[in-house]
């Protein structure tokens, strides 16, 4: 229905429409992994990445996501939650601030077309990472910790997804919201690497490229890197890889496909 009507709009819509057409097929493709994620995923690791991560940020009750699950706190658990719920629309709102609003308050000058790359690349890297971390989680699937507190180093095919941490958080604002969300999962097995860390610091990594909201992109990074392992969805290792990831992506896109840099 959005890639129709973006269509038939107009000028104006197939703009949009380009510069969305990678998170509408991200969307499209995390939601058909639910027919296919099954017959083709790997064997799962369960034990191997638990231990590892016990060994560089284990604590003496257990990994640092276990700690975190004997000390959570209610403001946490809403500074999290909110970053977990808005991290993606504030990936494409930086891309959408470069793309659009940048180059209409620069219009004329040597910026206005800066800006406008950087945008479109910053949205087809979000593409090519996620795409990255797809594949990865099928060929080489991990189970995320709150998996490993539920039923241990057991494979168990048909478990279904859980909220896990972020559950707190809709106890606090009384809607299932994470509940809901996570009922959906198309994939339990899909821990390493970690887009949500990854997504954030691509984020992070164009901001410092453009010289525009790096503070902003930096501190939404690091509040979905803590959150990702206070909530309990990942390990510290997953999120480290997300960032590797991210890493490579940003590189590329940023000197092979070479957008100009803003001169800031």
């Amino acid at each position: 229905f959005i890639i129709g009507s973006l269509f038939y709009v107009g000028p104006k819509g197939h703009s949009l429409l380009r510069f969305l057409m990678p998170l509408l097929l991200i969307l499209i493709i995390y939601d058909s992994q639910q027919y296919f994620a099954s017959l083709v995923r790997g064997s799962v690791y369960i034990q191997g990445p638990s231990e590892l991560d016990m060994a560089l940020f284990g604590t003496e009750e257990g990994t640092l996501a276990r700690w975190f699950q004997n000390h959570p706190h209610p403001l946490l658990d809403a500074l999290t939650g909110v970053a977990y719920l808005g991290f993606i629309p504030a990936y494409v709102l930086m891309a959408a601030y470069l793309h659009f609003y940048l180059p209409s308050r620069n219009r004329g000058s040597k910026y206005e077309s800066i800006y406008r790359d950087v945008g479109r690349v910053m949205m087809h890297a979000f593409l090519v990472l996620t795409l990255a971390g797809y594949l990865t989680q099928l060929i080489f699937p991990v189970a995320p910790p709150w998996y490993v507190d539920l039923y241990g180093f057991e494979y168990v095919v048909e478990a279904p997804a859980e909220a896990a941490g972020a559950a707190r958080f809709d106890s606090l604002v009384g809607f299932p919201i994470f509940e809901s969300y996570y009922a959906k999962s198309t994939n339990v097995f899909g821990a390493m690497p970690s887009l949500h860390v990854g997504q954030t610091f691509l984020a992070f990594y164009f901001a410092i490229f453009a010289g525009r909201l790096r503070v902003l992109n930096g501190l939404m990074f690091v509040l979905v890197f803590f959150g990702a392992v206070y909530l309990n969805h990942h390990y510290v290792i997953d999120g480290l890889l997300g960032i590797f990831y991210a890493l490579i992506v940003g590189w590329v896109f940023t000197h092979v496909m070479k957008p100009r840099r803003s001169a800031e």
